[in-house]
């Protein structure tokens, strides 16, 4: 499952709203709570309705690493905060349409000869 650090969080299934794996790709998914904008579904593409991700364990895949902060306090102004590192790892899949065209159309061994109309 995906969720966020210290388990404030949890993604669940966009429809359902049940617990999911997420590392079968996905496009959409949906928080336990609403996020700061007051937000529950999400799609994990922002604009790009093919993309489908699924996060991984590879090691070939580069992390994303970011310091997980519970307060939206910026480090360095009052007392030290201290952040807990997070990694993360997903990889991507865009769908490709790939047409087949058959020699058909063109074909003609026996050069039988073409009248237009």
């Amino acid at each position: 499952t995906d969720e966020l650090p210290g388990g404030a969080q949890r993604v669940i299934d966009f429809n359902t709203g049940e617990p999911f794996n997420s590392g079968f790709y996905n496009r959409f998914f949906q928080l336990t709570s609403p996020d700061a904008m007051g937000v529950t579904r999400h799609k994990r593409g922002y604009n790009d309705r093919y993309l489908w991700t699924a996060m991984t364990t590879q090691e070939k895949i580069s992390p994303i690493n970011v310091i997980w902060y519970e307060e939206q306090i910026l480090p360095g102004i009052g007392d030290e905060i201290n952040g807990e590192p997070v990694s993360s790892k997903a990889s991507y899949a865009i769908p490709l349409e790939i047409i087949y065209l058959t020699p058909l159309t063109k074909w003609n061994p026996y050069k039988i000869s073409e009248k237009n109309r």
